[in-house]
């Protein structure tokens, strides 16, 4: 009797057991998880904080609309503290213990390049949203940032015709975003009958640029290509100004922060890119109501850098809903199917490598250090 009622009583144990089990799934079974990394803090943390906040904005809207699959999705987030160790330890957290479906990345390419291990092995998708040198590819990776072809391309023939723009003189950081580049731009200069009269590389970390600019002064081009970034930038673009050097300057990777950090220096820089805050449009200004209103009038304002995880979260949730389920196969299918249109207009994925197609403006720096959109280029593909 006994024996039977102890049988009794582990049956009833057990069935606790899994009903707890069940109820703990049916829990975790309404959201859907996906995770951003990005610089909050280290050398690239001006960016990562506004990359955090327009993916939440994004999430939020997502959910707001039904969300995913008639789920809400959860954001999770994690820090790279701008080291390529640790934006591989945090991949491995979010795709490996909390089960990510998805994982967008904003940050540089050697943390991206530190990761594709541990995201490959995860067989999950990956969205690397920033502007990048282009020319990676991988079965469930994606590029939703502006690569060189689609800032190069159709921007150069309309600054050499409208400034005059036929000598060339490249500063860039020496790493591979600017060589690309400059390969780009080389070829574009010389198809519309420009030339490259210098060509100038420097470490990132460069605060000293008085050798290249007496370079560029013995040189005397009309416009010059800013392929330096960060601080770097910041350091050349003050010291062109402090030498009384008055040329064209033309930019790529400049978010409008730093603009403002280049102080009067900047006046006048053209910099061709998929996003601008200044840009006049309904969607954008909607967009930034709906950013102010979430984050505060003391929040990082949006760039084309920083705001780049918006638009794909939000494909990816497309996706995901025109497949009707999770699995990475028939996401990928119907990835290249779905536009989105937000602030920067409308985006889509290209199905054979995975780039976006993007809106491209040329934008000019005022007086007051703001960007001023002065030609619009449409849609233009990767």
């Amino acid at each position: 009797m006994k024996k039977i009622f102890a049988i009794l009583v582990m049956i009833v144990f057990v069935g606790v057991l899994v009903a707890c089990n069940q109820t703990s799934g049916a829990s975790n079974d309404n959201t859907i998880k996906i995770g951003i990394i990005a610089d909050l803090s280290g050398s690239g943390s001006t960016l990562g904080p506004g990359a955090v906040n327009a993916a939440e904005l994004a999430v939020e809207e997502i959910n707001a609309g039904g969300g995913v699959l008639g789920k809400e999705v959860e954001l999770i987030t994690g820090d790279s503290a701008s080291d390529a160790k640790t934006a591989n330890d945090q991949a491995k957290t979010i795709l490996n213990k909390n089960k990510a479906d998805a994982l967008f990345l904003m940050s540089n390419s050697a943390n991206r390049e530190a990761m594709m291990s541990t995201v490959e092995k995860s067989n999950k998708l990956f969205f690397y949203t920033p502007i990048y040198e282009g020319g990676s590819y991988g079965d469930n990776m994606y590029f939703s940032g502006e690569v060189p072809s689609q800032q190069i391309e159709p921007v150069i023939p309309h600054i050499m015709e409208t400034y005059e723009a036929k000598k060339w003189f490249i500063v860039g950081n020496d790493y591979v975003w600017a060589r690309k580049t400059s390969e780009i731009l080389k070829g574009a200069v010389e198809g519309n009958g420009g030339e490259i009269v210098g060509e100038e590389y420097v470490p990132m970390g460069t605060s000293d640029f008085s050798t290249i600019i007496s370079n560029i002064q013995s040189a005397d081009p009309d416009f010059i290509s800013v392929e330096v970034v960060g601080a770097d930038a910041i350091s050349f673009v003050k010291q062109l100004e402090s030498m009384g050097l008055d040329k064209g300057l033309f930019a790529y990777n400049v978010d409008e922060d730093s603009i403002k950090a280049m102080g009067k220096g900047a006046v006048g820089m053209l910099e061709a890119a998929s996003y601008f805050y200044n840009l006049d449009t309904e969607a954008n200004k909607e967009y930034l109501k709906n950013y102010t209103e979430k984050f505060g009038e003391d929040a990082v304002r949006p760039n084309f850098v920083s705001n780049s995880p918006y638009e794909p979260i939000h494909i990816w949730a497309k996706a995901v809903n025109e497949a009707g389920n999770l699995e990475v196969k028939e996401v990928n299918e119907a990835l290249p199917t779905v536009t989105f249109s937000g602030p920067k207009g409308e985006v889509s994925f290209d199905g054979e490598g995975h780039h976006a197609s993007l809106p491209i403006f040329l934008g000019e720096v005022g007086d007051d250090l703001e960007v001023t959109i002065v030609k619009e280029f449409g849609i233009i593909e990767p």
